[in-house]
């Protein structure tokens, strides 16, 4: 009876203890593909392919994504995204996001590599 009990409390303790918060990793990025953006209006566009690695022992919901793409200190690319995937535990997923080309900025990013 003693045994019994002893191993249903080891049991509950190590269900208890998978319960806990572990701090999560820092996932990884990997620009995979660039490809024009032809449903992006007036403004020039771009669709960023990104490949997320999530090293962590669960899934990773991502509840929106901003970014900004800076050359020589001019925002030449920026955005905004919403609709992301779950990236599964210790694997990886494609994420697709569109970025908008900064015109001011990359033709003052020009100048200066003219300069």
């Amino acid at each position: 009876m003693k045994k019994l009990l002893a191993l249903s409390f080891v049991a509950w303790l190590v269900a208890a203890c998978s319960t806990f918060n572990l701090p999560l990793q820092t996932p990884s990025l990997t620009l995979e593909s660039v490809q024009p953006d032809s449903s992006a209006g007036l403004m020039p566009g771009l669709l960023l392919g990104l490949r997320v690695d999530n090293p962590n022992q669960r899934a990773l919901k991502l509840s929106g994504l901003e970014y900004r793409i800076a050359l020589e200190g001019f925002n030449v690319i920026s955005g905004m995204a919403s609709e992301l995937p779950v990236i599964p535990a210790q694997g990886d997923a494609l994420v697709m996001i569109q970025a908008r080309l900064g015109l001011i900025e990359g033709a003052q990013l020009l100048s200066t590599l003219l300069a």
